[in-house]
């Protein structure tokens, strides 16, 4: 999990700001400032290395606008465990890693 305050005095922000350099975050110790965000829902480069490590496939779904995500790992029925559809196929993409991750820590 992780938690990310903005604008508050670097000494009221130590505890708020552990983990996010995991997901990218830096911050401005004077300011308490985040100076590097990331946005995996919106940016491909943000979102790319989780995609490919986590061997998230993106295609067009049939129904107009949205996009299928979905893990490789798929049942005995040939139907992947994790997979949502979306109109933005990065976010679609995000919901199946966080899908993932929510099994694993089940």
């Amino acid at each position: 999990r992780v938690a990310i305050c903005c604008g508050f005095a670097p000494e009221d922000c130590e505890i708020a700001k552990l983990g996010t350099s995991i997901v990218g975050v830096e911050w401005d110790d004077e300011t308490g400032y985040a100076i590097k965000t990331v946005d995996y829902c919106k940016s491909p480069s943000d979102a790319e290395q989780i995609i490919v490590e986590n061997r998230t496939g993106i295609i067009p779904a049939p129904e107009n606008g949205l996009w299928k995500a979905a893990h490789r790992k798929v049942g005995s029925d040939s139907t992947p465990y994790h997979m949502t559809q979306d109109e933005n196929p990065l976010r679609a993409a995000m919901i199946v890693f966080l899908m993932m991750q929510d099994a694993n820590n089940a």
